[in-house]
């Protein structure tokens, strides 16, 4: 998707981008028409509401009569460009007719039964002033209104071979309400007119370690994608049984084998991923309740990959401490045996992220997050 935003003050192609992006798309910005738009799937031109408004120029309408003529899908929006600014090659082709000049009165933003904007409402609070009032030409049709006073404000249209949709009032000027008179999911419905398939979101988690002894903890870490923006996990058995962050840290006290549940949104579209029977909650073998006292701390964390692994136990431990990344391969490991305390350099060359540090003694296991920033 390419946003062109020719708009003076921004508003409208930095609110389509954030959208496209919570919605996994990769998204170029620019705000000049590039030498080649052919390598978009869509494009989306915003010339803005005046006084900060240009008009398209016969170069720019030439290349995206071109554009459209080769199979692409075009949205352009502006308060003059339809009613007031002169014509170019493209204006035809949104089968748009500019029934009137306009001025500063849109107010509550409402779609057209039927079409694919149905059910959605807005209030709107973007820039308002000459707002081109609009109509249908043609087999396009009208998929919003201002409603007081009423007149379309916004038009789609199916070339066959080409998808266009144009409006006078700007995107970023929509207030959010609930679902689904959102801008994310507006432009999700607009994509999907356009006929771009939509990248799904896929939950996805690791845990480490996933075996602990009771009184134990397990940091999550979420690797889904496709622009999530919640998370919704359920730790059954755990301490808290619930949580709405990111990358949590659960704790579990009864022996047992625990599910682990995600449920990830980008805010439209949901999923969901189960691991059964994921964290295994038990005492060590031979040791029965009585777990020894071992500790673990890092100095400094964060820290640059050169770090001090402050150890105690107390009584005679020998225990193994690996270091992972978040993809869980190993990148440090060492064998230590720990009578009391000691210290440890460790000196990790590896990229600047989260690491994950396990310490296994013999009856219970210690991790901890490292930050490395260099």
């Amino acid at each position: 998707m390419l946003i062109v935003d020719h708009d003076g003050n921004a508003n409208s192609g930095t609110a389509l981008k954030s959208s496209a992006e919570s919605l996994g798309l990769l998204v170029g910005y620019e705000t000049t028409m590039p030498a080649s738009i052919d390598d978009y799937k869509s494009v989306f031109v915003c010339l803005g509401i005046y006084p900060d408004n240009v008009a398209l120029s016969d170069a720019e309408g030439t290349q995206m009569k071109a554009y459209l003529d080769a199979g692409g899908r075009a949205y352009m929006e502006g308060g003059d460009t339809w009613a007031y600014d002169p014509a170019t090659a493209v204006h035809p082709m949104f089968h748009i007719d500019g029934t009137g000049d306009g001025s500063g009165d849109l107010g509550q933003i409402q779609g057209f039964t039927g079409s694919f904007t149905e059910g959605m409402q807005f209030a709107y609070g973007g820039d308002n002033q000459y707002i081109d009032h609009l109509d249908v030409s043609g087999t396009s049709f009208r998929i919003f209104k201002n409603l007081n006073p009423s007149y379309p404000n916004a038009i789609a249209y199916d070339g066959g071979t080409y998808r266009t949709i144009g409006s006078s009032f700007e995107f970023g000027g929509l207030t959010d309400g609930a679902f689904p008179s959102t801008k994310m999911n507006l432009l999700l419905e607009y994509l999907e007119f356009f006929g771009i398939d939509m990248p799904g979101v896929a939950a996805n988690f690791a845990g480490y370690p996933t075996t602990v002894s009771p009184g134990g903890s397990v940091n999550f870490y979420d690797f889904s994608s496709g622009g999530v923006t919640s998370w919704d996990w359920s730790f059954p058995g755990g301490t808290p049984a619930t949580s709405t962050e990111q990358n949590p840290v659960v704790f579990y006290s009864t022996p047992g084998q625990y599910d682990v549940q995600l449920i990830v949104s980008n805010g439209i579209m949901p999923d969901t991923l189960v691991r059964t029977e994921y964290i295994d909650v038990t005492f060590p073998v031979g040791t029965g309740e009585q777990m020894q006292a071992l500790s673990a701390s890092i100095v400094p964390n964060p820290s640059n990959g050169s770090f001090m692994l402050n150890l105690s136990s107390t009584k005679g431990d020998k225990v193994t401490a690996r270091i992972y990344n978040l993809l869980g391969t190993i990148v440090y490991q060492s064998e230590i045996s720990v009578d009391g305390n000691i210290s440890k350099r460790v000196e990790l060359n590896v990229p600047d992220g989260i690491y994950i540090l396990s310490v296994q003694g013999e009856s219970s296991t210690i991790t901890r997050r490292i930050l490395v920033r260099k």
